[in-house]
């Protein structure tokens, strides 16, 4: 499609079709020619983790409808139309929903029913609305629109707000071709953190995503971790063979 949204190709996989598989390399070559010295700060989009079975899903959405205020009070969570999940009982009732389009586990034992992700901005606690509704139309557009349904929450527990997201991985069916499943692969988490940057921008929270391979700071910085890696390995493998003398 023309628009830049993630492509429903065969065997029910999204492509980004322009994107470039997301690998980084020591041999890579970083291009400079669109970098500043100062940058805005990368949106964050990734997958946290995923379950299998009713019990697994209901477990991460209670998990992320934790609070971590004296209260102990559960967080609001809503759904891809905008109504409001509070609370386990209801929470237990939309996961025996969900439930109705899991595929039979003993069909396969590595089967995901749900994926739950986390989307971040790194902007002051005050700018929590607008990191939320940047999310909200993220998500109606590339999940919602497509079928899935899922529930999210804004979390203001860490340095920097961010949002918990945990989708259904089988799609409603809507009448129109959509993908068997959910499948993200790096092009369509990399589309994504575009498209949430975007989203962050139009309501004044300036953000980018690259790849660290572009960055000259982020491509220094990996780097310099991946040779930390190696001297450890030297280390160790130096101390073994002197045992060894």
């Amino acid at each position: 499609m023309s628009d830049g949204r993630i492509e429903e190709l065969d065997r029910g996989k999204w492509r980004g079709k322009e994107e470039k598989p997301l690998k980084i390399k020591v041999s890579s070559k970083p291009t400079f020619s669109s970098n500043k010295s100062s940058k805005p700060p990368q949106a964050v989009v990734k997958v946290m983790n995923y379950a299998q079975g009713g019990k697994s899903a209901a477990a991460i959405v209670e998990y992320i409808a934790r609070s971590n205020d004296k209260l102990k009070e559960d967080l609001e969570l809503e759904d891809q139309k905008g109504m409001k999940v509070n609370g386990k009982e209801e929470i237990a009732e939309m996961i025996r929903e969900w439930k109705k389009d899991f595929d039979p586990v003993s069909k396969n034992p590595r089967t995901r029913h749900v994926t739950h992700m986390l989307l971040s901005a790194d902007t002051k606690m005050d700018n929590i609305d607008q990191v939320a509704d940047s999310a909200r139309s993220l998500l109606q557009r590339e999940f919602g629109d497509k079928g899935f349904e899922y529930v999210f929450v804004p979390h203001m527990d860490t340095q920097h707000p961010h949002v918990h997201v945990v989708i259904k991985n089988m799609p409603r069916d809507l009448g129109f071709d959509t993908p068997r499943k959910l499948r993200l692969n790096p092009n369509d988490l990399l589309h994504l953190r575009k498209e949430f940057a975007k989203e962050l921008n139009i309501r004044g929270l300036e953000h980018e995503a690259t790849l660290t391979r572009d960055d000259p700071v982020r491509f220094r910085e990996a780097i310099r971790n991946r040779l930390e890696g190696v001297k450890k390995n030297m280390s160790w493998y130096e101390a073994t063979m002197k045992t060894l003398e």
